[in-house]
Parts: C-alpha cells; structure tokens; sequence
C-alpha cells in the first residue's frame, strides 16, 4: 500500500493549477463582458437622447406655412441636436462616441441616430493586443406633435 501511495504523491498539484487557470480565466471573461454590457446600455442610452433631442428640431419653414397635422423634422437642425446632445454627455467622451447617421423619415415625423463607441475591457486589454470592442446602438424617436 505505501508504494501505490508513493506513486501518486504530486497529482493533485496540477490539478490544483488546471482548477486555478480555468477560474481566473472566467473571471476574467465575466469581468470583461460585464464592462462591454455596461458600455452598450450606456451607448443605447446616449442614442436614444441624441435622437430624442433630434426629434426635437422641428421645420420652422413648415409651421408657419400652415396646414400641418404633424410637426415636421429639419434635417440638417436634427444632425446639429443630436451632435450637440453627444458633446454634452459624458458617456460621448467615455466610450469615444461617434455620431455615424442621423436620418429623417421621408413623412419628416421621426428621426433615426446611429452611433459607435469604444468599450476598452479592464482584463483582457492588458492581456491582448487590441484595446477593446467597438458598439453601434441605433435609437430613433417622433416628432413630438402627430
């Protein structure tokens, strides 16, 4: 019996190890994909203000012609809001926020803001070349009288 014991003395060292390496490494997976999530939900949140705020550039020229049932959306006013909305929040300096589209439907009622932002992960940009994920959110909002 006490050469069988002998034989496995240091086995369950590697185990040990292997058991170690494979925690840490999910932790670090959850670490990181927990900051990516965090950074898209803040991205989606800033895309719905920017196209709230658009939504809110209404077609002066329209109004005052008269005969709307509906308040109309100036494009280029629209694109100045919603730029102007992302230089006011925070998250457009955090996560790198660049405004990609801002488009108004052809019935001029509601906007679409498209956005990208770099989310750097904690870990695994210290372990890994690249310094993080790139996200696109995509909101859109009416014009505020229908």
């Amino acid at each position: 019996m006490s050469r069988l014991r002998s034989d496995e003395t240091g086995t369950v060292v590697p185990l040990v190890l292997g058991v170690a390496a494979v925690v840490v490494g999910l932790l670090v997976v959850l670490a990181d994909a927990s900051s990516a999530f965090l950074a898209r939900e803040a991205l989606s949140a800033a895309a719905d203000g920017a196209a709230l705020s658009a939504a809110g550039a209404v077609d002066q020229d329209q109004v005052y012609a008269g005969g709307l049932t509906a308040l109309p959306v100036d494009q280029a006013r629209a694109g100045e809001r919603a730029a102007a909305y992302l230089e006011r929040t925070p998250v457009g300096r955090r996560y790198a926020v660049r405004l990609v589209a801002v488009r108004v439907s052809p019935t001029g009622t509601s906007v679409t803001v498209t956005l990208t932002g770099h989310a750097t992960l904690p870990l695994a940009s210290r372990l890994l070349a690249h310094g993080g994920v790139t996200l696109t959110a995509t909101a859109s909002a009416d014009s505020p009288l229908r």
